[in-house]
């Protein structure tokens, strides 16, 4: 007779290892705001622009904070424009509504 531990139901193990990886993004220490480095599609979701928005109407403009280069160059596709979150925070409140 085979015991219980032998005769788990098909995919328990994928769904252990999917448990685990929740528990470990919960208990992940996050990365403090004054740190943080936000790509264009962070920068937009976090004043509530969709991201060609953001980037024709926001980030060209002189009062808006420049950009860090991080990776300059890897991929043709991608950007290596990061924004500083607090320096963003910061200029969003600066707004006149």
């Amino acid at each position: 007779m085979e015991s219980s531990v032998e005769m788990q139901a098909p995919g328990i193990d994928a769904m252990l290892d999917e448990l685990r990886a929740i528990r470990d993004a919960l208990t992940k220490k996050p990365i403090p705001l004054e740190k943080q480095l936000w790509d264009s599609h962070a920068v937009a979701d976090y004043l509530g622009l969709a991201n060609a928005t953001f980037k024709n109407r926001v980030a060209c403009r002189t009062d808006f904070p420049r950009p860090c280069d991080i990776h300059k160059g890897v991929s043709a596709n991608s950007s290596g424009h990061r924004w500083k979150a607090s320096e963003v925070i910061a200029w969003s409140m600066a707004q006149k509504v």
